[in-house]
Formats: structure tokens, C-alpha cells, sequence
């Protein structure tokens, strides 16, 4: 017995699932293996990550090994990167491969399969964009192929231009340095090329311009678009140093990156920039629809004491959440007003008797719910 007190034990617990954004784990002879694709997307001359599932027992996946070679060795250089799982095949022993891919795992037991939605539906390959958007899924080596061309074809090229009543010439080349070595647009340099997508800017934008063209976030950068550096003062800040993408058929602002500005390391600065402004280019990476798992909760009890005498007046409880994936964003609510929002796992005390609801989130999960009402039991 707990004298003065009620006690509220609430157990929360979710299903270990694996964001793609986050990293999964595949199980391997020496042990566990870490895979974040987010990372790899994330990584200079990377546009393009594709995850092929195989296996031995399936025909269709042997035969198309030449292929997912000939791709891989052809587009390479262009910036796609390969990981292959070879998934529920023990008797393989996941071997090595009579070629390179950037990456092999194993999946022994098919849980890396399952959380992709594939459920031993073999070949299946994923692509991804370098923004995180999905271009193909559950998908054979020929639609990918299809899917990277395509992209390729229309890889982002960019202009770059500078607003700087000093320095210009010198941001200029620092800014196109750093896109360069990021990889991810093809920075147009020679002079025939700039001029014609000045001349294309300068059409789109056009009265005639169609009415039915909208900005949008989230969506790949255009083929053609513009970067505009611009070095300004703010106030207290100091100088900061801008830099905005902008494409050139519609005229709209994709994303603008903002970072301060440093005269004597300039090079820095710009760095910081570019970066900034691909972190918000890029996006976590779009799931497929088996790796959005329900967060699965044990309904909780209000467990409530008796006592040997008197009335209870004032209940104070303490509730612990527990369960997975650690850092969920749990927000509890309650009587009086009573809102209060944690990461999981969490503990609260003194909490007065009446209902709660709680919500949990995470990403690659749907959102989950449940409440509990705590009650005195009066003796």
C-alpha cells in the first residue's frame, strides 16, 4: 500500500520499426549492420540510391544480375549508388558477389523484406532521388533503369548569379567551387550555355507565361534554375550571405538558405551556405507503404489504493511512459488544462486524478492514441 498516493501506470509500447530516414539494420555473420540512407543520399556526387532485394531461389533476380551490373557500372560515375539485400536465402550464406555493388547485406530472416513491403515478391528494387523522393518501387532493373534515365535526363542544371557591390567575381567562383564538389546540379559554365538560359529565364517570365504554372515545395529542382548569392547587412546581425534557387520556367523561389557572413573566411561561408541550402533541398526519405508501422500500445490501467481511513481529497500519480522508438514525441493531456509534451521514455509526477489521453509520433510511423482515466477510490 501506498499511503497518500495513487499510483498510474501506464506502459507504452510501439513496434521496433526502421525509418528509412533514420538508418535499418540488417543481421550479418559479424553481427549488425547499419544501412541510413538518408546519409547515402546525403553524400557528395550521390543523385540517385537504389535498394534491390535478391535471392538465389529466384530466377528472375539471377538473370538480372548482367543488368543491375551493366547499370550500375554505366550510371555510376553520373552519381547512383547500389546496395543489394540478399533476403530470406540461408543457403546462400550470403556469399560474395561476382561483382561491386556500393553496399551488400544480408536478411537472413526477412524482417529487412517485410519492412519494405516486398513479403518475398522477388526482385524488388527501390530508387530514391537525392531530395529523398521515391522514383520507383517494388520495382524489376528495367523500371529502374528507366526511372534513372529519365531523372538523369533532367538533372538540375543551374546558373549562377551574384548580387555583391564588391567581391562578386570572387563569391561567384567560391559558390561554383562548392556546388561542384557537392555534386548533386550541373553547374553551367560556358558562355553559350549561361546565355541561353538567360534567354529562357527572360521568356518565361513573360507576360504570356502560363496562369496555371504554381510554386510548390517538396518537389525535384527544376531541369533549368538560377542560384542567386547576395551578400547584405541586417541590423545587429552583421552581413549574411544568401543564397536562393529559383526556377528559371516558372520563376518560383524553391528554398532559400540564409548564413552569416564572414569576410575572412569566406570560403567558410559560402560552404555553410551550400549546405544549408541542400539540407532544406532534401527531404527524409519517402517511404514505401510497408514501412509505415502503427504504433501498437497496451491499453493502460489506472491503478487505484485503498485506505484504511478518512476521504481522499487530493490523488497525486506518477506516470511512466515506456517503449520503442526512443525520442517519439509523446504529448499528454489531462484535467485542468493539464498538457505536457516528451520524448519517450518519460516519467510524470503528481498528477492530479481524472482522464488523460496520450499521442505518440515518430516518423515512419502513424500516429497513435490512447487514454486512461484515473479514479480515488474513496474508503
Amino acid at each position: 500500500m501506498v499511503n497518500g498516493r495513487y499510483l498510474a501506470a501506464w506502459v507504452l509500447r510501439c513496434t521496433v520499426g526502421v525509418l528509412l530516414g533514420c538508418g535499418f539494420f540488417a543481421h550479418t555473420a559479424q553481427g549488425q549492420v547499419n544501412l541510413d540512407v538518408r546519409s547515402w543520399l546525403n553524400r557528395p556526387d550521390v543523385k540517385l540510391v537504389v535498394v534491390e532485394f535478391y535471392a538465389t531461389w529466384c530466377r528472375p533476380c539471377m538473370e538480372a544480375i548482367p543488368r543491375w551490373k551493366k547499370l550500375h557500372d554505366t550510371y555510376r560515375d553520373k552519381g547512383l549508388r547500389l546496395i543489394v539485400v540478399n533476403t530470406r536465402d540461408p543457403k546462400a550464406g550470403c556469399r560474395a558477389l561476382p561483382w561491386n555493388p556500393d553496399k551488400s547485406l544480408c536478411d537472413y530472416d526477412g524482417e529487412i523484406d517485410e519492412r519494405f513491403g516486398v513479403n518475398g515478391k522477388l526482385p524488388s528494387a527501390f530508387l530514391w532521388s537525392w531530395q529523398g523522393n521515391l522514383l520507383a518501387k517494388n520495382a524489376h532493373v528495367d523500371e529502374v533503369e528507366a526511372a534513372v534515365k529519365r531523372y538523369l535526363d533532367a538533372s538540375p542544371r543551374v546558373v549562377i548569379e551574384v548580387e555583391a557591390k564588391k567581391g562578386a567575381a570572387a563569391l561567384r567562383s567560391l559558390v561554383q567551387s562548392e556546388l561542384t564538389r557537392a555534386g548533386k546540379f550541373t553547374v553551367v559554365t560556358s558562355s553559350d550555355d549561361q546565355a541561353r538560359l538567360k534567354r529562357l529565364r527572360k521568356a518565361s517570365h513573360q507576360a504570356t507565361r502560363r496562369d496555371d504554372q504554381r510554386c510548390a515545395l517538396g518537389q525535384e529542382v527544376s531541369a533549368n534554375s538560377v542560384i542567386l548569392a547576395k551578400r547584405f547587412r541586417a541590423g545587429k546581425s552583421g552581413e549574411l550571405l544568401s543564397l536562393s534557387l529559383q526556377s528559371i520556367e516558372t520563376g518560383c523561389v524553391t528554398q532559400v538558405a540564409t548564413v552569416p557572413w564572414n569576410e575572412r573566411r569566406a570560403e567558410a561561408s559560402v560552404a555553410e551556405g551550400i549546405t544549408a541550402l541542400l539540407d532544406k533541398l532534401g527531404r527524409t526519405p519517402q517511404m514505401p507503404q510497408g514501412l509505415q508501422r502503427p504504433l501498437q500500445m497496451i491499453a493502460p490501467q489506472a491503478v487505484s489504493q485503498s485506505f484504511r481511513s478518512g476521504r481522499v481529497t487530493e490523488a497525486l500519480g506518477r506516470l511512466r511512459i515506456e517503449g520503442k522508438p526512443k525520442g517519439a514525441v509523446l504529448t499528454i493531456e489531462g484535467p485542468g488544462g493539464y498538457e505536457k509534451r516528451a520524448r519517450l521514455p518519460t516519467s510524470l509526477e503528481r498528477l492530479k486524478p481524472g482522464r488523460y489521453s496520450i499521442s505518440a509520433e515518430a516518423n515512419g510511423y502513424l500516429k497513435g492514441t490512447m487514454s486512461a482515466t484515473v479514479v480515488p477510490d474513496e474508503t
